[in-house]
């Protein structure tokens, strides 16, 4: 099973499937995209220099191929294999973002210039197996492959400043190549750096949320959860519109408009729901039932529900948790509706609102009874 797939099992309902709608129009003008033919020792020029950034926020981890996967990338540049093209966002000339080719440029880092890398399972030269770069490079018998590898040509495409960002999420959609195509959550880290992106990784790194939550990072599958959060806690559910991926496209726009304060208020909220649902539900929180993948439309239901409520009330729902799971376990059970707007239709108007009424109309419930634990 390969890392996007073991992700994909993690969560079920996150807007990964989903096409990115827009009804808006564009002029064609604004869209500005260069191609440029250089060798690979300019990416490597630029590596050393520190102008590609291969950390950036958004992308997932850089480490995702193998050696033998990494060792046959520079062995196609040795023999002039032909590779797909890199593409890179140079809004910040001096800081390049990378659309396309996170994987080839951090092999290609770890194996000239960190000079960690060691050839293996080549289909071609297999006398250089065992090698490292700096091996090739002392040695007169192989160091004109190090020459030919960086004199291969290769195409650099350049996502210009003044490209609409609606436009570079379609863009950073469509562009992608090697099974490891950007999910949603990604990309909107990659079109808002800065408070945005560390933001909900902050959020997602809280104790409170890995206690609860407990899945891999590297497809930012956990900063989506954080991402539904923050929307329906700054956008209430009775005001949301469709689609659901532009809805949280939107969300991770306007973090970086919401104050110091209301961000902290929001952080400090949502680690009290978090610790709530956890004291009630243990690790069945935010499951339809135990061992199942984790929900994100409950997920967002009832931490933003949680966090809305007064420390008192959060108490004296963990005092009467067998009431909360009782109703909990008839709704999904007992109420069609209700299943359907937590799994099929969890993106639809109507999906979205059953599930916060029904949730709302719980606590209530539990906090209305005139027989509750106190």
């Amino acid at each position: 099973m390969d890392n996007q797939n073991v992700k994909r099992a993690e969560i079920e309902d996150t807007d990964e499937d989903y096409e990115r709608e827009s009804n808006e129009a564009f002029d064609p003008r604004n869209i500005d995209i260069s191609v440029e033919q250089q060798n690979i020792d300019f990416l490597i020029g630029k590596l050393e220099d520190g102008e590609i950034d291969l950390n950036t926020e958004f992308q997932r981890s850089t480490d995702l191929w193998d050696a033998c996967k990494m060792s046959r990338l520079i062995e196609s540049l040795m023999v002039r294999f032909p590779i797909p093209g890199f593409y890179f966002d140079i809004t910040d000339k001096n800081n390049w973002q990378v659309v396309d080719g996170l994987q080839r440029l951090s092999a290609l880092k770890k194996f000239v210039i960190d000079n960690e890398l060691k050839l293996q399972k080549l289909d071609f030269l297999k006398e250089i197996e065992g090698k490292n770069f700096k091996d090739l490079s002392d040695d007169d018998v192989y160091k004109h492959l190090i020459r030919t590898m960086k004199r291969t040509q290769i195409v650099l495409y350049f996502i210009r400043p003044g490209t609409p960002k609606p436009v570079k999420y379609r863009l950073y959609e469509r562009i992608n190549t090697g099974g490891l195509k950007l999910n949603p959550q990604e990309i909107r880290h990659a079109l808002n750096q800065g408070l945005a992106a560390n933001y909900v990784e902050e959020l997602s790194q809280l104790s409170a949320f890995k206690e609860v939550v407990s899945i891999s990072s590297n497809r930012m599958l956990d900063r989506e959860l954080v991402l539904r959060y923050v929307a329906f806690r700054e956008i209430p559910f009775y005001n949301y519109k469709l689609p659901f991926t532009k809805f949280l496209d939107n969300a991770m726009g306007n973090i970086a408009n919401c104050s110091n304060t209301r961000r902290e208020q929001l952080k400090q909220e949502f680690a009290k729901a978090l610790e709530t649902a956890y004291q009630i539900f243990d690790d069945k929180a935010f499951r339809k039932k135990p061992g199942a993948k984790y929900n994100g439309a409950l997920f967002e239901t009832w931490t933003v529900n949680l966090s809305q409520l007064t420390d008192e009330k959060r108490v004296l729902l963990v005092l009467n948790k067998a009431q909360v799971i009782n109703f909990f376990n008839l709704l999904l059970t007992n109420n069609e509706e209700f299943e359907n707007s937590i799994y099929k239709n969890f993106s639809t108007i109507k999906g979205v609102k059953t599930r916060f009424i029904e949730i709302e109309q719980l606590i209530k419930n539990v906090l209305g009874n005139p027989n509750i634990i106190k």
